[in-house]
């Protein structure tokens, strides 16, 4: 029972984010870190139940789910956990990677040689694979 509050301050009357694309991501993560926490609460309660399956009512469940829900939230909103600043910061490396791709072979197509970092990096492993072993 993973609750999503649908008035939340964050959201403009149009349902968009006030902030752009940025504020956006920023949201996205930590409700992935929020839902991933809550799995993580939930997985953990259920190794160290004592009653028995059948015995717990319905409402002991709803409570348990509210309190992992709530659990989760503080977490993921503290950014303690580190799970969102870590898909961000693997997201970010891998669109610059891909540019970078992109870049190089805009660079072979039109026949120029890439220089720079990339260009030398090039050059340094062609020299190495002539080198004997």
């Amino acid at each position: 029972m993973l609750y999503v509050n649908p008035i939340d301050a964050r959201l403009s009357r149009t349902g968009e984010i006030a902030g752009g694309a940025p504020q956006r991501e920023q949201i996205a993560l930590q409700e992935m870190e929020h839902l991933f926490l809550y799995m993580l609460l939930q997985e953990m309660r259920k190794s160290t139940e004592i009653l028995p399956d059948g015995t717990k009512g319905r409402e002991q469940e709803m409570y348990n789910q509210m309190l992992n829900d709530a659990l989760a939230g503080a977490m993921a909103e503290s950014g303690q956990f580190g799970l969102a600043q870590q898909i961000e910061t693997q997201l970010r490396a891998a669109e610059s990677s891909r540019n970078t791709s992109a870049a190089r072979d805009a660079l072979e197509a039109n026949g120029a040689q890439p220089t720079g970092t990339i260009g030398n990096v090039d050059k340094m492993l062609s020299n190495t694979a002539r080198l004997p072993i």
